[in-house]
């Protein structure tokens, strides 16, 4: 009873009409109160000049990012190579500024300036499909994380896109997978379950094992299909190894992640090294 009362009321809120009547507050409430450059601080700007030319700069060129992300998964027939990862830029300076304040502080207002960057990135991927249809599969939000926040970050630069019609031709977003929510989980969430970010690279991977499914009813949508998964920030690459897991396990086809930013890799990781293009 009380999971299906959960259910419903996230259901309520994060349906259109609560979300259309959450932007018309949030756009009044910049108005009311202008918001400071999340950059350098300059007064009634979202992204001054300046910080907005930068993070555009550290943007125009989305890049292959999986050197050094340990955790990706092994694809193909043989599991010999490396998930593909385009990250839109690199998690520092300006960028990581604006995706901490979107994703942590309320900070909506930058979804118009992230999303761009988003979407070159998801282009680069997206280019051997050539047209071919494909899934854009995002990784899910934890419920509680849902609601601290008010909003599902990474969802509200996809619904952007779809609305700007800013995806490649032939690319769909299916919301295919769910976290688990078993008992131990809801205690840990009463508890205070840690979160990736104070995790080491080997506490990332323990925390993510097994935390995803597939979403009841995706099972027949899923078999066959070619997909490119989707997260916000790549570290170690566990949660997309985790969403990879489910999707693989239910017949698809991963090609490539993208991320709107990626942490440098380790001192004497082939980084800069010339990368190939993710695989057709």
């Amino acid at each position: 009873m009380w999971t299906r009362t959960v259910a419903w009321l996230d259901a309520l809120y994060f349906g259109p009409v609560v979300r259309t009547l959450r932007g018309w507050f949030a756009e009044f409430s910049h108005l009311v109160l202008p918001s400071d450059c999340v950059g350098c601080g300059a007064e009634d700007h979202v992204l001054c000049p300046r910080c907005r030319t930068a993070l555009r700069a550290a943007t125009v060129r989305p890049y292959r990012a999986e050197a050094g992300a340990e955790s990706l998964p092994l694809i193909g027939g043989s599991l010999e190579e490396v998930l593909p990862v385009v990250a839109a830029g690199r998690y520092r300076r300006e960028l990581s500024q604006a995706v901490l304040a979107f994703k942590n502080h309320g900070r909506t207002d930058l979804a118009a300036v992230l999303a761009p960057a988003l979407a070159a990135a998801i282009r680069t991927a997206a280019a051997p499909a050539a047209g071919r249809p494909i899934l854009l599969v995002p990784v899910p939000t934890r419920a509680a994380s849902r609601r601290r926040r008010g909003y599902d970050p990474l969802d509200l630069l996809l619904r952007r896109l779809q609305r700007q019609r800013l995806l490649p031709p032939g690319m769909e977003v299916r919301r295919l997978a769910a976290v688990r929510t078993p008992w131990r989980g809801q205690l840990r969430g009463l508890l205070g379950a840690s979160s990736q970010k104070s995790l080491g690279r080997s506490g990332r991977r323990r925390n993510v094992a097994h935390s995803m499914r597939l979403r009841r009813g995706a099972e027949g949508t899923v078999a066959g299909s070619a997909c490119i998964v989707v997260d916000d920030v790549l570290t170690t690459g566990a949660t997309l190894a985790e969403l990879t897991r489910v999707l693989a396990a239910a017949g698809a086809r991963v090609e490539a992640g993208v991320v709107l930013a990626a942490t440098t890799a380790p001192a004497g990781a082939a980084s800069a090294a010339p990368q190939p293009q993710p695989r057709a």
